[in-house]
């Protein structure tokens, strides 16, 4: 039969036969790049991003695998890698159903994977998986001379090998085509990135093992997409983070179980529950959950799912997280041993009706399960008598601390920041082991990579360890080396234009230092007093720290303007009244000008619009009984829902010590926004609870 003949006869078999000869993809670009990822999903980049960052990799080409089952997650991976430094993004067809080793579907893959290696040429390829289709591309890159790399992906990288049940006939036909290797893993690594490599090396060969997680890093800052979805739900640290799986289960059966075991836990641990689909579930298993738990106040669905839960998590800290099987177990576990971690694998199991269907994918649950056994910290809930404070005993891991502290020093010395401040978080889970010098370069490192809110959440974490230790004097030594790398981070911010995150570093420091005295002091003039007396060298970094900011928030705020308004009214004051008194207030508070708006105070109305600058006026003027007296005639004004004045007037009665006025704003100031609950703020309202009892005891 001819083609011709074929295409109007048998037009399917004659495009088939094309896809056999010629295969799906067509690439464009002939250039050749040094290394390859390959990845499916948003997870996935998020891990390679990790990895590029920790390496200093160049020269990319990322190839995206998706097939037309599911066109939106490829297109989401898509416009989040432009973003980044990628060389070249290749979106990459895949048959539909590729694990499920149809000959068809893999003769046409042989096909494009040989023409993207032979046409990119990487000298790295690096995979995140590593069975079926994956092999056969690793097979090939290894042909053409690739180092093949493993990345940890999550849970399915340390399940244990199982051989496939094939007949002979079909054994013979795949080897037949020299695509047997869709039957094996990919193996012989030159280097397998892990979160456990140990738990690896009974699975995989490789040269080096190397641990790795992005999630170690606990000084990240929160992006703003998951910081906006905390606060739009409100989530806090008393609320449980379930996050959903997809199995063979049908969408009624699976929904009716896991809201009556989600229930039940709630109302056990009288905390709300958020629950976070998966980014793969269909539209319509959400629809079903939107309308199952449309009754449930204490079950609140997450409608967004393409966002990373471990950053929320790291930020939230959560009574618990919850799964059947799924890797944010292991990856929390790692975030902060302090958060429980559970399984309802098997509770879930027993309650899901045993289907034909769903009994395919109880047993796929079952088997992911066994998984979570290899890892520390995961408790397995079975039924509704669980117990919540559970502890499993932890096994010992490898004590490689002199290798990670060896990485870090090298990292440091060849600009590696990244890689740096992961060793040294592998080398130090206690930072107040580590050596001084040690702790000074790796704030360079956090200021170099991440930038200053980095280093603000590292002195949170840093000042809440010397707080829990008996010695508040432990790295008082030395000459404040430490303080001096930090007022060197904060003018060099200052020159960037980082003016906010600047002065809270400036806060963190002063706070810093009173712990260095042994003394708890709020007023910085004191504070500069004492440094004055202690180390001028530091004294002349805080008057250096100030001066920048002077010359920065006048070209930022074009102050000369502010000043020039205030001057016209002063020397007509006539004209200071209604409206126009109000933008003199304004912008004299812009000018921190606050003689002249505490001069004008009996000619000003005090209203709900200005309140909060007369406020703040005798605040930063130290006239602390001239504010106690306008909070007690107009604390009927004060926004009960604004956060930043209700701190401030905490910190007044603070000031005062008047510490029981001073906790009930501050516990007002929470209750208004508890996604500002920071550990600065906690370590405020421990200053204050301390001073209360001090006060009692005496």
């Amino acid at each position: 039969m001819s083609k011709l003949t074929k295409l109007i006869k048998h037009p399917f078999m004659f495009f088939k036969d094309l896809r056999l000869l010629h295969g799906i993809n067509k690439f464009k670009n002939q250039k050749t790049y040094k290394n390859m990822f390959v990845i499916s999903n948003l997870s996935q980049l998020n891990i390679i991003k990790n990895i590029i960052k920790y390496e200093n990799i160049e020269n990319i080409v990322l190839v995206i695998l998706y097939t037309n089952a599911n066109k939106k997650m490829p297109q989401i991976v898509f416009d989040e890698a432009k973003k980044d430094n990628f060389n070249e993004i290749i979106l990459f067809l895949l048959p539909n159903s590729p694990t499920r080793l149809k000959l068809a579907s893999y003769i046409i893959m042989n096909k494009d994977f040989k023409k993207l290696i032979n046409i990119y040429k990487p000298k790295h390829l690096y995979m995140l998986s590593f069975e079926a289709h994956y092999n056969v591309l690793a097979n090939i890159a290894k042909n053409n001379n690739a180092e093949l790399i493993l990345i940890d992906e999550g849970t399915g990288t340390y399940k244990d090998k199982k051989d496939l049940d094939l007949s002979i006939a079909k054994k013979i036909i795949w080897q037949f085509f020299k695509l047997d290797d869709a039957f094996k893993w990919a193996n012989n690594f030159s280097k397998i990135y892990a979160l456990a490599p140990e738990i690896l090396k009974d699975n995989f060969n490789a040269d080096e093992y190397i641990k790795f997680s992005p999630h170690l890093n606990r000084f990240d800052d929160i992006d703003n997409t998951t910081l906006s979805l905390i606060q739009k739900y409100n989530i806090t640290s008393n609320d449980i983070i379930y996050t959903n799986q997809r199995y063979i289960i049908e969408a009624y059966d699976f929904a009716d179980a896991l809201i009556y075991i989600l229930d039940t836990i709630s109302k056990n641990l009288n905390s709300k529950i958020f629950i976070k689909m998966h980014p793969k579930d269909h539209n319509s298993t959400i629809k079903i959950f939107e309308e199952k738990l449309s009754d449930f106040e204490n079950l609140i669905l997450i409608l967004e799912n393409t966002f990373l839960i471990e950053q929320s998590i790291r930020y939230i800290h959560p009574k618990a997280v919850i799964s059947l099987t799924s890797t944010t177990l292991v990856t929390t576990t790692i975030i902060s041993k302090n958060i429980k971690c559970y399984s309802i694998a098997d509770w879930f199991c027993t309650l899901v009706p045993k289907t034909e269907r769903n009994l395919i994918g109880i047993n796929q649950i079952l088997d992911h399960k066994e998984i979570l056994y290899k890892f520390n910290n995961i408790n397995f809930i079975q039924d509704e008598k669980f117990e919540f404070n559970q502890q499993k005993n932890l096994n010992k891991e490898e004590n490689n601390q002199a290798l990670y502290i060896q990485n870090f020093k090298t990292s440091y010395d060849e600009h590696k920041y990244y890689k740096a401040i992961l060793n040294f978080q592998l080398a130090y889970d206690d930072i107040l082991s580590a050596s001084l010098d040690e702790i000074v370069s790796f704030l360079h490192c956090l200021d170099m990579q991440n930038g200053i809110k980095s280093i603000n959440i590292f002195l949170d974490i840093l000042t809440n360890t010397i707080i829990q230790t008996s010695d508040n004097n432990i790295i008082s030594s030395q000459q404040y080396k430490i303080l001096k790398k930090l007022f060197e981070i904060a003018i060099r911010h200052i020159e960037l234009g980082h003016i906010k995150d600047s002065f809270v570093l400036l806060d963190n420091i002063f706070m810093f230092f009173t712990l260095f005295e042994n003394q708890l002091e709020n007023n910085k003039s004191n504070l500069i007093c004492a440094l004055y007396k202690t180390d001028k060298e530091l004294h002349k970094s805080v008057m250096q720290f100030y001066l920048k900011c002077e010359e920065k928030l006048i070209s930022i705020y074009n102050k000369q303007k502010y000043i020039q308004f205030c001057d016209v009214l002063d020397k007509n004051k006539i004209l200071l009244d209604g409206e126009l008194l109000d933008k003199y207030i304004d912008a004299a508070a812009k000018t921190k000008q606050y003689l002249k708006i505490k001069n004008l105070v009996d000619k000003i109305k005090i209203n709900e619009n200005n309140i909060n600058i007369i406020i703040n006026t005798y605040y930063n003027l130290s006239d602390i009984q001239g504010v106690k007296n306008i909070l007690q005639k107009y604390d009927n004004m004060i926004n009960l829902n604004n956060f930043e004045v209700l701190d401030m007037i905490s910190k007044i009665y603070e000031l005062s010590g008047d510490y029981e006025k001073a906790l009930k704003y501050i516990e007002m100031a929470i209750h208004s926004n508890t996604s500002k609950l920071t550990n600065s703020l906690r370590m405020r309202k421990f200053y204050i609870l301390q001073f209360i009892k001090f006060e009692t005891n005496n």
